[in-house]
C-alpha cells in the first residue's frame, strides 16, 4: 500500500521528483499497489482542492 502522500508528492514534483519513482515502478508492474475505494476518494478530493489545483495552475503556467 503506497501512502496517499507519495501519489500526491509525484504529482506535484513532477518527471524527476523522488515520489515519482514509486509511480512509474507501479505503471511498469514492478510494484503492485493497493487502492480501496476510500483511498481513491481521499486521493480524488485531495487533488481537487483548491490549493492543489491553485498550484498545479501556476506550475504549468
Amino acid at each position: 500500500m503506497i501512502d496517499l502522500n507519495v501519489v500526491v508528492s509525484s504529482v506535484l514534483g513532477g518527471p524527476t521528483a523522488g515520489p515519482m519513482t514509486v509511480m512509474k515502478l507501479l505503471n511498469e508492474g514492478k510494484i503492485v499497489g493497493y487502492a480501496s475505494p476510500f483511498m481513491i476518494e481521499r486521493l480524488s478530493a485531495k487533488l481537487s482542492s483548491d490549493k492543489i489545483q491553485e498550484y498545479i495552475s501556476e506550475k504549468i503556467s
